[in-house]
């Protein structure tokens, strides 16, 4: 279940996997247990295909989600989810991400280099390319 705690530690984000066997594309819904109520919140509706991971946005309000297809943001409150960005990638090479607290967003797929590339919101996205390049 855990993914991701909140900032101020009060609730813990996750995937709540129903009753039976796990496997990686096993049903799977998003979660936020709350530590004073002691109450989970389970979010109902088929989002993205599995497998996929969650962790907060930097507004700690919605929720980033990232499978094999992309990185988007779900807005609970009002039942939204936006592409954040698409990733084309086999999906046993899961992609990782994190947000930073300035909204930097750091992603990483397994390639077979030295690069690193953030992408920086705006409008296209810019991209940074930080490493050295194979020779």
């Amino acid at each position: 279940f855990p993914e991701s705690f909140s900032s101020d530690g009060k609730r813990l984000l996750g995937l709540a996997i129903p009753d039976g066997p796990f496997s990686p594309g096993s049903d799977r819904r998003i979660a936020v247990y709350d530590m004073e109520k002691e109450a989970y919140e389970i979010i109902e509706r088929d989002l993205l295909d599995p497998p996929f991971s969650v962790g907060w946005a930097p507004d700690e309000r919605r929720i980033m989600i990232w499978n094999s297809d992309g990185i988007y943001v779900y807005d609970p409150a009002k039942d939204d989810l936006k592409t954040v960005m698409e990733i084309d990638v086999d999906p046993s090479e899961f992609v990782r991400f994190q947000v930073t607290s300035n909204g930097y967003l750091y992603y990483a797929v397994p390639e077979d280099e030295r690069d690193i590339w953030i992408a920086r919101k705006g409008t296209p996205a810019s991209l940074t390319r930080f490493g050295t390049p194979d020779s």
